[in-house]
């Protein structure tokens, strides 16, 4: 018997902002870690969110491809200088990868095309999607490729 309600994300919906937000930081702190800063890991955390704004039309479409990616991350650079375009590009992808692992997919060419891909595509609740991230967190900063010492710093 459960003790709490089922939420959207285990029924079977989409990652949670969680799981987004640490896979972004992940991201940045492997790829980008010379740029790791308060601010930086701030509007990482906004960008990798970002396209979940999509909810209520057409989600997984509006703001789920490459040229949304595109326009909306060069906006935030263009915003926030001390945000890197190659930054802000892997921080939106980033919440887009994490999507492409459930079953519903990404329409990643829309508009040009409604066709959802995914990839593997059997992740199907945030609860899952969080342990996966947790366990990449894991596996990377033993292996010594996240710079843990820096991202707590900033904190």
């Amino acid at each position: 018997m459960r003790l709490y309600p089922l939420s959207i994300y285990e029924r079977g919906g989409s990652p949670d902002h969680i799981a987004h937000i640490m896979f972004g930081i992940l991201i940045c702190a492997l790829f980008f870690p010379s740029n790791i800063s308060l601010i930086s890991l701030v509007l990482v955390s906004a960008l990798s969110v970002f396209p979940d704004f999509d909810l209520k039309f057409e989600h997984r479409k509006t703001l789920h491809n490459i040229f949304a990616a595109g326009v909306i991350s060069y906006t935030f650079s263009f915003a926030f200088p001390m945000l890197p375009l190659s930054l802000s590009l892997a921080s939106y992808f980033s919440h887009i990868c994490l999507d492409m692992l459930s079953p519903a997919g990404v329409a990643i060419f829309y508009p040009l095309s409604s066709k959802r891909y995914r990839i593997f595509g059997k992740i199907r609740s945030g609860i899952q999607t969080l342990t996966f991230v947790i366990f990449l967190w894991a596996v990377f900063t033993y292996m010594g490729w996240v710079p843990l010492d820096k991202l707590l710093s900033v904190i």
